[in-house]
Order: structure tokens, then C-alpha cells, then sequence
């Protein structure tokens, strides 16, 4: 499904929030404009080298669309990008009832283990907490000990947390190999272009700007 992104861009500029406006090198041809150009969030590196990195089968044209210059990149996620996007837009992000409600009609079954963890999550925390409590500044080893034990075992327990999550929704969440596709508009002094659209299965839900702040991250 394409997520049409021209009155919100608009609206994001105008208020002054994190545009999506991109600047280019002054390079001849529309492709080749937006391909060196670089996100604001990410001036360090060039889209077209994030489009390889984060999808595969990349394919450029260009095209006039209502006098305008239209570049469009088409291409497919790659399994690091599908993993990023549950553990960053799921976990991270989203409580596991906003994934459920929105995302998934049978995820129910995955409650009762995370609330499981959870729970011993927050004892952990608990534990430690009073650890800290009950010692004051004055430290032994053996408390030193006991308190990088706790830590361990809440990273642990995360880390298992997190794991059920790309387990869970592996073969659905921005799947692998799903098509991409995005169009910028270049202004007629070739040098410009914003960001119209971009579509995936799994986008037309998302927040543009959580999608582009995934795919441009380091």
C-alpha cells in the first residue's frame, strides 16, 4: 500500500519539525541528483548507497509526471533490515498491545511468556535496587559482585525478550524480499528534491518518519 507523504512533509516543514526536504550535489541528470543526495538526518552518506545497503534488486528511472521530474528507486528488504524493524519499531518503540491491535490477528499467544519475563524483569530491578539500598556507598567486592550478577541476568532476560519478538513475527513485519518502492520530486533547478512517497506491505501503518529514521540509521 503507498503512503502519500506530500501534505504531511508540507506540514512538517511549516512547523519546524525534522523535514524530509533532501539536499543534493549539483550533478547532472534527475537519478543521479537524488542517488548522491543526502537525508538531513543522515548528511554522511548518499541515498543510493543506503538503498543498497537496506534493499536488494535496486532498480532507478525517472519519468514527467504534471510537468514534474519524477525518480523512482524500486528494490527489496534484506533480512537485516526485516530484523531491525522488530526489534526497533516492535520492541523498542511499540508496546506489545500496539503491535497486537495493529499488526497481528493471532499474536495473543506470545502474552503470557512476555509477561512472564517481564515480571522477573522487574523483581530483578527490585532486587538490585535494594542491594543498593541496604550497602549505601560502602561497596565490598562481594556486593560489587552481586550487583553486576543482577545486571547480568536482566540483560539476559532482555536479550530472550527480544528474541521472541524477530521469532515471533519473522515471517510477516517488513518481510524480506517484500518489494519497495520510492518516488522523489526534483525541483526544476536540478539541484533539490523531496521525498513523495514510499510503499511497502507493512508501511501503510508505520510513521514515515519512524520508516526513514530505521532505514537511515547507522
Amino acid at each position: 500500500m503507498k503512503l502519500n507523504l506530500m501534505k504531511t512533509l508540507r506540514t512538517m516543514i511549516l512547523a519546524g519539525c525534522a523535514t524530509l526536504l533532501l539536499a543534493a550535489a549539483g550533478c547532472d541528470g534527475s537519478i543521479k541528483t537524488v542517488k548522491t543526495g543526502t537525508l538531513q538526518m543522515r548528511p554522511d552518506v548518499t541515498i543510493e548507497a543506503v538503498m543498497n545497503y537496506r534493499f536488494s534488486d535496486g532498480k532507478w528511472s525517472a519519468q514527467e509526471d504534471a510537468g514534474r521530474k519524477i525518480v523512482c528507486f524500486r528494490g527489496k528488504i534484506r533480512e537485516a533490515l526485516h530484523l531491525a524493524a522488530i526489534q526497533t519499531m516492535i520492541y523498542e518503540r511499540m508496546s506489545y498491545d500496539a503491535y497486537r491491535d495493529h499488526y497481528s490477528d493471532n499474536g495473543d499467544k506470545l502474552t503470557p511468556a512476555m509477561r512472564e519475563i517481564s515480571q522477573k524483569i522487574s523483581k530483578l530491578w527490585e532486587m538490585e535496587r535494594e542491594v543498593r539500598y541496604n550497602n549505601g556507598k560502602d561497596w565490598t567486592n562481594d556486593v560489587s559482585n552481586k550487583i553486576q550478577q543482577i545486571n547480568n541476568e536482566i540483560d539476559s532476560l532482555t536479550a530472550k525478550r527480544k528474541q521472541m519478538f524477530v521469532n515471533e513475527f519473522d515471517p510477516t513485519f517488513w518481510r524480506t524480499g517484500s518489494p519497495v518502492e520510492f518516488r522523489w520530486a526534483v525541483y526544476p533547478d536540478g539541484k533539490r528534491f523531496e521525498l513523495v512517497s514510499l510503499a511497502n506491505e507493512s508501511w501503510d501503518k508505520c510513521p514515515a518518519e519512524l520508516i526513514l529514521e530505521l532505514i537511515f540509521a547507522k
